[in-house]
């Protein structure tokens, strides 16, 4: 096991969409294993090492989302860094802390305006790690609503 990245996108994005986005970005699409409920792309990215993404529907604070995972290095954070550039979303750099990053995206709904609603209709507890984390990276205070 070791540290994986994960960024958290809009659902209305599909498999087809992303990878069509991450050739827009530059990267070669190398392969496509589709399984039950969740599907792994191979993104050749210009090294010996490929990234193996892992893409799946997912629920994050009561919001369906399309979860995007791969072992954390260089290359991985550029391409997710890409992909959020583009469709917003939330970056974890290393699932080992619960730091996320916010990208707001030119071509999508407010993504602070989504988080904020959740949080505000109680979808995400205090207690909820995650919840904790999201609330901090929107800057928003526990007992302010």
């Amino acid at each position: 096991m070791g540290i994986d990245s994960r960024l958290a996108i809009n659902s209305k994005y599909d498999l087809r969409q992303i990878k069509l986005l991450i050739e827009g970005l530059g990267y070669k699409i190398k392969k496509t294993d589709l399984l039950d409920d969740h599907s792994f792309v191979t993104v050749d990215v210009g090294t010996e090492n490929a990234v193996w993404l892992y893409v799946a529907r997912t629920t994050l604070g009561g919001i369906d989302v399309n979860y995007l995972s791969a072992r954390s290095n260089d290359n991985t954070l550029k391409l997710l860094k890409g992909i959020a550039s583009v469709t917003g979303g939330l970056l974890n750099e290393a699932d080992c802390d619960s730091n996320f990053e916010e990208f707001q995206s030119p071509h999508d709904g407010n993504v602070r305006f989504i988080l904020e609603h959740t949080i505000l209709r109680d979808a995400i507890k205090d207690s909820d790690k995650i919840g904790d984390a999201v609330s901090e990276a929107i800057g928003y205070e526990k007992g302010k609503k």
